[in-house]
């Protein structure tokens, strides 16, 4: 048997097995990290992260993660993805303290403070939608009946090229009505990628002239004081972006002047639009009522690749959650 013949009987075969390959050893190697691919299956980063979202996930050294970033965790023997809000050294390890997007989170995760070891890695890519399929697959059931349907299909595939073959007249007819149909597909597919190029430079020359960008900040909430953390500040961060291909917020930087505090840095993987209420979090090791707030914001145009700065500053006045 050559080997055109051994590729078209059992394609099948080979096209699972280097689906497995990449995804159980390639992938791994190549983003260093054990979980290589996961998916969103709560609103904890929402609007960031939507549920059904794929995300690709990338190995990074403790030292190498910066405020901002969106990490990986493992937590009761469970995945969690939420974004960094402060980091520290204790001689031994890096620790991380974490919160996720969604406005409606605790300011604070209550599991505080992550140690290194946990880290799976820095969330790099996003895929609207395609978590889904692995949603479904992730049921055992589900994983049972594809098992069965691909042995179904391997099995119906070696029987038609076992006992392919027909008449020449008929090859010859086949032949005919199959280049029919891919001059009509070409047509169609043409015509399609006309319209959307249209669409392309419609949505680009509003995008660019006529859509306007926004950020707002004020209190999501009370000041809460948390023993070995400080006193953690909650902010309601209001985006309006337009979305791509025009010009979008990339990052935005929150800060206190004159207090002493971390940053908050919300950065997004992918050009994104739309109005999104984003939850944040500053941590400080004082309370003070009445807080100066600087809010500088990058903004990213993908076609020229030209970066713009927005500033903003914003006097906020919090109220310390009671005790007791």
């Amino acid at each position: 048997m050559s080997f055109k013949e051994f590729l078209k009987k059992y394609w099948i075969i080979l096209a699972i097995a280097i689906i497995l390959v990449l995804y159980y050893i390639a992938l791994p190697s190549i983003l260093s990290t054990s979980v290589p691919i996961g998916y969103v299956a709560s609103g904890s980063m929402e609007p960031t992260y939507k549920v059904g979202d794929l995300i690709i996930i990338k190995g990074a050294k403790p030292k190498d993660i910066k405020i901002g970033d969106v990490i990986v965790f493992k937590y009761n023997e469970k995945l969690i993805m939420h974004r960094v809000i402060s980091k520290k050294y204790d001689g031994e390890f890096y620790w991380f303290l974490t919160r996720g997007d969604n406005l409606f989170n605790v300011p604070v995760d209550p599991w505080l403070w992550i140690r290194e070891d946990k880290i799976i890695g820095v969330v790099i890519a996003r895929i609207p939608y395609l978590g889904y399929l692995f949603m479904i697959l992730s049921e055992p059931l589900i994983r049972l009946l594809l098992f069965l349907v691909l042995i179904n299909v391997i099995m119906l595939n070696i029987f038609y090229t076992r006992t392919r073959g027909a008449p020449k007249r008929e090859k010859e007819r086949l032949r005919y009505n199959f280049k029919r149909m891919g001059r009509k597909v070409i047509k169609v597919f043409f015509i399609i990628m006309c319209f959307v190029i249209f669409c392309v430079i419609i949505f680009r020359v509003y995008f660019t002239y006529y859509a306007s960008m926004s950020i707002n900040i004020s209190p999501a909430g009370n000041v809460l004081h948390i023993r070995g953390v400080g006193y953690i500040y909650p902010l309601k961060i209001e985006i309006k972006s337009p979305a791509w291909p025009g010009k979008y917020i990339y990052e935005v930087i929150v800060k206190f002047l004159h207090v002493n505090s971390s940053q908050y840095i919300w950065r997004s993987v992918f050009p994104h639009g739309g109005c999104y209420e984003i939850g944040a979090t500053i941590i400080s090791t004082e309370f003070r009522k009445n807080v100066t707030c600087i809010v500088n914001a990058i903004v990213i145009d993908p076609i020229t690749n030209e970066c713009k700065t927005m500033e903003l500053e914003e006097n906020i006045t919090f109220l310390l959650f009671p005790i007791g």
